[in-house]
């Protein structure tokens, strides 16, 4: 399981997100249960019950100068599951 949350979100805001976006999914694209972001925004936390997540960045190149970026966080572990201590890699 992974739960990816964001701290901060501001991707340049355009129709269907055709310009810059995040996209977000338990797999690769094409796939219906990826989910395209973009906007000021903090979207929800994303939980995937795979062991993986899919995360690609798209940016057109042109700047308005506005979009401050993103910056997310993500856990890994099963429900239930104990943190992992300061000295631990994997738990």
């Amino acid at each position: 399981m992974i739960t990816i949350s964001f701290r901060n979100f501001d991707v340049e805001e355009s129709h269907q997100c055709s310009l810059d976006w995040l996209l977000l999914g338990p797999a690769a694209p094409p796939r219906q249960e990826a989910f395209r972001l973009c906007g000021s925004a903090i979207p929800p936390a994303f939980i995937s019950a795979r062991d993986h997540v899919w995360i690609f960045f798209h940016s057109d190149a042109s700047s308005s100068g506005q979009a401050q970026g993103f910056r997310l966080s993500y856990i890994r572990g099963k429900l239930g599951q104990a943190s992992c201590q300061a000295d631990e890699f994997h738990c």
